[in-house]
């Protein structure tokens, strides 16, 4: 029996995060340059793409790879020495697009998504809905004018906010690319405190996990810290990046 969807203009979402259509977005380059309704340029046409966006854009919507090198020029210079190590790869976001959204009409949530990268590239290689949640401003910031670039905004939404405390219910697919290593890296608390809070908000994640409908799709890249509840069966598990990328399904 086909499961009748939520609007993505439900009232919920827009009260956490305003309507897309006339929200006033951010830009690292300065109001004016992220290309969003309000901020003073229309929607970005493909003739004032830049190379590289143009290229990148064209090349994924085809399933064609390119290099992390290439896709990370869409992001701010300075950011892109994290890639290596925080990001997911361009051949493994690919890869788990593919297992996160295998029909158009679903909606998958990147928790911890950094500069939104596996959202960009699950945007251009598929034809689903993409949210990525991320606590730090500047790289929720650098996601919002990446998808500009790229031309996709209107299929990605990125957001600032702990992942762990936003509503999951009007999702699909969840992805997790271990997002609270960080926390462990920190300065700003004791390992202690670090630890504590990374174990909360695991606990609060699995809550979330376990109170998702039959058929949610959750897809792990260097896991995600804790463990999924009883009721997902493992669908698939095969070698990707430096680590593996499972698929986990919710069972009825």
């Amino acid at each position: 029996m086909p499961v009748t969807r939520p609007n993505l203009a439900s009232p919920s979402l827009l009260r956490r995060h305003g309507d897309r259509r006339s929200a006033h977005h951010l830009s690292c380059y300065g109001a004016g340059d992220a290309g969003y309704a309000g901020l003073g340029r229309s929607r970005r046409d493909e003739r004032a793409m830049t190379r590289p966006a143009h290229a990148i854009r064209a090349a994924l919507q085809q399933q064609i790879a390119v290099t992390d090198a290439e896709f990370d020029q869409v992001f701010p210079e300075e950011l892109r020495d994290r890639s290596y190590m925080h990001w997911t790869p361009v051949d493994v976001a690919m890869r788990a697009a593919q297992l996160l959204a295998p029909t158009a009409d679903l909606r998958v949530l990147d928790v911890g998504a950094g500069p939104g990268k596996m959202c960009l590239v699950g945007a251009l290689v598929t034809g689903a809905m993409w949210w990525g949640i991320e606590q730090d401003l500047a790289l929720v910031t650098a996601a919002n004018h990446a998808a500009w670039a790229l031309d996709i905004g209107r299929r990605t939404r990125f957001v600032q906010g702990d992942g762990s405390r936003l509503a999951w219910d009007e999702f699909d697919a969840i992805y997790f690319y271990n997002p609270f290593s960080t926390l462990m890296l920190g300065p700003d608390a004791s390992p202690f405190v670090r630890y504590a809070t990374v174990q909360t908000t695991l606990r609060r994640i699995e809550q979330r996990l376990a109170g998702m409908r039959a058929g949610t799709r959750v897809v792990t890249y260097h896991g995600f810290g804790g463990k999924l509840p009883a009721g997902y069966a493992l669908a698939s598990r095969e070698p990707a990046g430096g680590d593996a990328l499972e698929l986990w399904i919710r069972q009825p």
